[in-house]
C-alpha cells in the first residue's frame, strides 16, 4: 500500500534524525540527513527535503537557518499513523 510505503520512508528520515539529535530538543545538520538517508538508497534526495519540510510543518521539527546551512531541531518523537 502506498501510505504504508510512505510512513516507512517518513520513519527511516526521523529515524536518522532522532539518532544525531540525540533526543527531543536536539539538534542535527540538514545536511548530515540528507547525506546519511541517501546512503540507504532507499529515499531520493528530493524526497528527504520533501519529508523533513512535512515534518516541519507538523511541528516535529524547527528549522534554524546558520551561515553553513540548515540545522534541524526535534520538537517531539515521530509516531507512525499506521502504527495508532
Amino acid at each position: 500500500m502506498l501510505e504504508d510505503r510512505y510512513d516507512e520512508a517518513v520513519k527511516i528520515v526521523f529515524e536518522v534524525i532522532e539518532k544525531n539529535a540525540g533526543g527531543v530538543g536536539g539538534v542535527v545538520p540538514q545536511k548530515t540527513v540528507v547525506e546519511e538517508v541517501g546512503k540507504t538508497g532507499i529515499i531520493s534526495e528530493a524526497a528527504v527535503y520533501r519529508y523533513i519540510s512535512e515534518m516541519e510543518e507538523e511541528g516535529f521539527i524547527e528549522k534554524q537557518k546558520t551561515n553553513s546551512g540548515n540545522n534541524l531541531v526535534l520538537k517531539s518523537l515521530y509516531k507512525p499513523a499506521s502504527g495508532l
